[in-house]
């Protein structure tokens, strides 16, 4: 998130440029046309309360702020725009600052230098920032060594960046270098700069003021082009005085003006200069050498700030690469001394605590297994043959004082246990099932007449005959996929036979009375109409379509058939032949009556069904709980057996000590280390099995819920992603209100409402869809990047967190991934105090975001703060998310509405639904906006507190800033509305820019920052108490 800016030709020479604001007075003011100021309104911009900045001999810097776009300006206004050398300097610096790539200057916004002498002075908008001069920073923070050294590296590799861009500074000094909050440096006065080979005579010129003298070569006053050299020694010289060392100059000879022929101290004295004031002497002599070579380079190339800055990263790689070795040879040496011990007493007591594990572990398993019921499956009782030949070896072992033989039976007898757990869980779970799938096979009265259900019945009685094979052979990682995919095939088979079984009886219902009509009436014209359809029916049972699912089935083809033949008899049919039809449909009637008492006998069967698989439901769940309390049992043992290895572990640190130096017992107690170091291993390895038990009892009961639910339904689930935990399905009509919205959710076939079994975030279904993202041209509010709105298609679904990712979420993170943010490694993070936001704190970090308010905001149910763009990617990809783009963002925070926000124009409606400045906020900042509502809450709130919008998501608007993967583009909306409408949302990844686009407000923006479209923009790297994140994922 861009800080505030502010640049000046020359920066005050001590003082905070923000604390300079008020030091011109009114006369610098004065200097100003009143033509200029009334152009700086008619252009936007509003000039500050104290507007004046700083002055030099040509320019004054006035400071402001946009009112369309709300960003903090400093306005460089030329003085005498007569003047041609004045008027044609700010021509080239306006050049200069206006080219994209320039590294490490103030930012350009605009320019009015387009020759307006005879209106108003020509000016620069430029980018205001908060920030010292260096001279300033280093008399009052005093910056450690090290630091000072990083500001030197940091100094040559953007000179070199500044070169590499094709631009000549050529007025490189202390005085045109900022340092901003986070200790970045920044360059101003670009008014003697120029491409680099260019001639530069007519505005390097010291005269007028035009230059720092101090700094120009005596070559380049003379009349020599400036080249990048020039640069290098000036920033070799600032280094010098940087590290503490005095002017690199020698002092003039006798008779010689100081400045006209200026040449560099002996190369000694440079060196002892800065040695002496604890610069390390490899540091120093890059740094001496460079400044030499580069005013005298000789017969050679002069060096260039590339070059310098490279030999300076090479140094301070080799240095950590050193400190590094130096450290690890310490800590290696003493590990070593601290592990040579006179050994036999640490060896047998630590074996007997890994044998004590390990027979713990025997007797739960041991003890597990006799609770089980006792199965006849040849499988079982061959593990518990093999059990009993463990435990006779280990006795054996054991008497016979075989440590070695006794520890690697105990290992192996716990895995044969477990392993005859694990079959004896599975064994009583799948043979119940198998024999209820098969009493429905042989039980349930399929439809003879159609060979679909013929063929399927016979298909699933060979797949139950070869799942009994398979469970027999005690493969029953096989079989479990098996039998749940036979058990959700016979429900839609039964499903299917019942519907096969009205088709049967509706045609039925329409041969009996076809049979009886009369041969005259067969010949008519309608009857082929009749016959034909009759075939068509006929198809459609023989085909297996009996519902209406794809079209009209084979129970409404027949019973409209019915009908249609009741109507031809009505109109064409004779007395007689009425009659006589009559007559045979009372021979049929018994045949009927017979069919009804079969289908009643049928019915009764499935009941029969019925009540069989609601018993295996209620044995299910008695199992499941029997099962929930072994696992509780396996559970407290197994802490037990934790506390156990913990004290054999501490009771092996308490026993370290420090024996005798001589090589031998070195040997002797490396080899030791390494036997240490196996059995440690050993016994967290049988630590581990009780934790694979009861992982493997956790999947169990899992499953089984699963196989229950699947068991009572004979309708097939909804797809869910590997990764995800269902919550509901189907979208709520409480919390989505938007009945189109829950329509194209359901017709994607995914669930609505899941967690991410990885992370534990909770994510909502977002439909595919079309909308207008940005503002309307009618928005007085918005900003110019935030137009013009254009069309864009979010042509897949997409899962977007409910709320924003919690301080316990990210701790868990921090844990498993060992992770240290970028606010914890560097300098800290904006926070903010009693004047707002902007404030860089060294001691600001996630585990204490606002150190200088005092309060905690660090809940489990907090969302998660100062933490930089790099940070929230890391979080995604450890977890398998992503970032969402900004129109993914921008359409589900609209949720189909059109405004500027979801819930409307009210003031109590917008404090309800975001976390924005309320009244109870303006206290605790000076000249605050707020919304007209009371919130106990005055700066961050818990997620999820505020209303949702009508898809269901949290603190969309307010709270945190949820940063985007797209990259920022003041211009990119401009480039989309040119393109065809709608525009795809993965045109989003073809932005282009240094920072990245945040989202949504803070719990410290005013109400103008409540809108849908608002834009923000943050670099990679920095940490912001008003910055938290919220993820996506694609299904």
């Amino acid at each position: 998130m861009s800080s505030s800016s502010s640049s000046s030709e020359s920066a005050p020479p001590d003082g905070n440029l923000h604390e300079a604001l008020g030091l011109g007075g009114s006369s610098e003011l004065e200097r100003v046309w009143p033509a200029t100021l009334t152009a700086i309104e008619e252009k936007g911009y509003e000039l500050a309360a104290k507007p004046v900045v700083g002055s030099g001999a040509t320019a004054v810097v006035l400071r402001a702020h946009d009112r369309r776009g709300r960003r903090h300006l400093a306005l460089k206004v030329v003085l005498d725009p007569l003047d041609d050398r004045s008027y044609r300097q700010y021509l080239r610096e306006n050049q200069v600052l206006g080219r994209s790539n320039l590294p490490a200057s103030v930012v350009r916004y605009d320019g009015y230098l387009e020759d307006p002498r005879n209106t108003y002075q020509p000016m620069l908008v430029l980018e205001y920032i908060e920030a010292r001069s260096l001279r300033d920073y280093l008399k009052r923070q005093n910056p450690t060594l090290e630091q000072r050294l990083r500001l030197c590296r940091q100094l040559l590799h953007k000179v070199a960046s500044l070169h590499a861009s094709g631009v000549l500074w050529a007025d490189l000094s202390h005085n045109n270098i900022l340092v901003d909050g986070k200790g970045q440096l920044r360059f101003i006065d670009f008014g003697v700069a120029g491409p680099i080979g260019s001639d530069g005579r007519s505005i390097t010129s010291v005269d007028g003021g035009r230059g720092t003298k101090s700094v120009t070569a005596p070559e380049v006053l003379d009349g020599r082009r400036p080249e990048p050299r020039d640069d290098l020694r000036a920033a070799a010289a600032v280094c010098h005085l940087v590290l503490g060392g005095g002017s690199v100059d020698a002092k003039p000879a006798e008779g010689e003006v100081a400045g006209t022929s200026r040449m560099t101290r002996p190369r000694r004295d440079l060196l002892n200069d800065l040695t002496g004031r604890g610069v390390p002497r490899g540091f120093a002599v890059i740094l001496v050498d460079a400044l030499i070579t580069a005013e005298s380079p000789g017969d050679g190339k002069a060096p260039e700030a590339g070059e310098v800055a490279a030999r300076l990263d090479t140094w301070f790689e080799d240095r950590v690469r050193s400190r590094r070795t130096f450290w690890s040879l310490s800590v290696a040496v003493v590990v070593i001394l601290g592990l040579l011990v006179t050994g036999q007493s640490l060896w047998s007591r630590y074996q007997t605590k890994v044998a004590e594990v390990e027979d713990s572990a025997n007797l739960v398993l041991a003890g597990e297994l006799e609770r089980r019921p006792n199965l006849h499956h040849p499988a079982l009782e061959g593990a518990k043959a093999r059990i009993e030949k463990l435990a006779l070896a280990l006795e054996r072992s054991l008497t016979l004082g075989d440590a070695n033989a006794a520890a690697e039976a105990r290992r192996e007898l716990v895995e044969a246990r477990r392993g005859a757990l694990e079959l004896s869980h599975d064994l009583e779970a799948a043979e119940p099932l198998l024999a209820s799938l098969g009493d429905i096979l042989t039980s349930t009265p399929w439809e003879k007449d159609c060979p679909t259900i013929g063929a399927r019945v016979a298909a699933a009685s060979q797949r139950h005959l070869e799942l009994g094979a398979t469970v027999d052979s005690a493969d029953l990682g096989a079989a479990w996929p098996g039998l749940r995919k036979l058990q959700r095939d016979l429900a839609r088979l039964a499903a299917d036979n019942a519907a096969a079984m009205r088709a049967a009886e509706k045609r039925g219902e329409y041969r009996r009375l076809e049979k009886g009509v009369a041969e005259r009436l067969r010949e008519l014209a309608g009857w082929q109409a009749i016959a034909d359809r009759e075939a068509d029916a006929e198809q459609l049972m023989q085909d297996g379509r009996f519902d209406d699912s794809a079209g009209p089935g084979a129970v409404t083809e027949f019973s409209q058939l019915r009908f249609q033949l009741e109507a031809f008899l009505r109109t064409n049919e004779l007395q007689s032949e009425r009659e006589a039809r009559m007559a045979t449909d009372g021979t049929l009637t018994a045949s009927l009556e017979e069919r009804i008492d079969g289908l009643e006998s049928a019915r009764d069967s499935l009941r029969e069904q019925l009540e069989s698989v609601r018993r295996l439901l209620f044995s299910t769940e008695t199992d499941l709980a029997k099962i929930s309390g072994e696992r509780d049992q396996l559970a407290l043992q197994l802490a037990a057996i934790r506390d156990d290895r913990d004290d054999a572990l501490v009771e092996v640190a308490r026993l370290n000590g420090v024996v005798s130096q001589t090589e031998a017992q070195k040997q002797s107690a490396e080899e030791q280390v390494d036997e240490l170091r196996d059995l440690v291993a050993a016994a967290e390895g049988s630590s581990a099995l009780l934790e694979a038990e009861i992982a493997s009892l956790t999947v169990e009961l899992t499953a089984l819920r699963e196989a229950a639910r699947e068991t009572i339904t004979a309708e097939p689930a909804q797809y869910v992603p590997a990764w995800a935990e269902l919550i509901i399905a189907r979208p709520d009509p409480k919390v989505v209100t938007d009945a189109e919205a829950r329509r194209r959710m359901e017709a994607t076939g995914l669930p609505w409402k899941v967690r991410d079994r990885a992370s534990g975030i909770v994510m909502l279904l977002v439909p595919p869809g079309t909308y207008f993202r940005g503002a309307s041209r009618d928005d007085t509010e918005a900003a110019r990047d935030e137009q013009p709105a254009h069309q864009v298609r979010v042509p897949e679904p997409f899962y977007l967190a409910e709320t924003e990712v919690t301080h316990a979420q990210w701790g868990r993170f921090v844990i498993s991934a060992e992770y240290a943010t970028e606010a914890e490694r560097n300098s800290g993070g904006y926070t903010a105090g009693v004047g707002g936001a902007g404030h860089v704190d060294p001691g600001a970090t996630w585990r204490d975001p606002l150190p200088l308010l005092d309060v905690d905001v660090t809940g489990k149910d907090w969302p998660v703060v100062q933490i930089t763009w790099n940070d929230a990617q890391a979080f995604a990809q450890h977890y398998g998310l992503r970032l969402p783009r900004e129109s993914e963002w921008e359409y589900a925070c609209r949720a189909n509405s059109a405004g500027k926000d979801w819930w409307g124009e009210a003031s109590v409606a917008a404090g309800a639904s975001s976390r924005l400045a309320a009244r109870t906020t303006e206290p605790r900042f000076r000249n605050w906006t707020s919304f007209d509502v009371e919130d106990e809450r005055d700066l961050l709130a818990p997620v999820g507190t505020q209303r949702a919008n009508s898809w269901g998501f949290h603190d969309l608007l307010g709270n945190v800033w949820e940063p985007c993967s797209t990259a920022y583009d003041s211009d990119f909306y401009s480039e989309l509305a040119a393109r065809p409408q709608p525009v795809d949302a993965s045109a989003d990844d073809e932005a282009q820019g240094d920072m990245h686009v945040l989202r949504g407000g803070s719990w410290i923006d005013d109400p103008w920052s409540a809108r849908a479209s608002l834009r923000n923009a943050m670099f990679p790297d920095i940490a912001h108490a008003l910055v938290g994140l919220r993820v996506a994922r694609t299904p």
